[in-house]
C-alpha cells in the first residue's frame, strides 16, 4: 500500500478498534487482509483494466446478442400459429 490508504490504516491502527465505529474498522481489516488483490498500481502498470467498465459493456453486449437470438427463434417458431388464424 501506499499514499493515503496506508495513512488511513495507520490511523486506524493507532486509534485502535474500540474508538471507531465498526464500519471503519471493518474498512481498514479488508484493505490489510487483501492488500495483495488491491494493488491497483501495478495492476495498471502491467497493463491490466481495473475500472469495471469494459466488463460491464462486455456483459451487456453478450446477454443482448443472446436475448436476441432467443426472441428471433421464439418468433421464427411462432410465426406460423398467428398466420394460419
Amino acid at each position: 500500500m501506499s499514499g493515503k490508504v496506508d495513512k488511513a490504516v495507520r490511523l486506524v491502527e493507532e486509534k485502535g478498534s474500540n474508538n471507531l465505529p465498526d464500519n471503519i474498522v471493518n474498512l481498514c481489516n479488508y484493505i490489510k487482509n487483501n492488500e495483495h488483490r488491491i494493488d491497483y498500481k501495478n495492476y495498471k502498470e502491467k497493463g491490466y483494466y481495473i475500472g469495471s467498465g469494459s466488463i460491464e459493456s462486455a456483459n451487456k453486449t453478450v446477454i443482448q446478442q443472446r436475448m436476441k437470438t432467443v426472441w428471433n427463434e421464439m418468433e421464427h417458431k411462432w410465426r406460423p400459429v398467428y398466420s394460419s388464424s
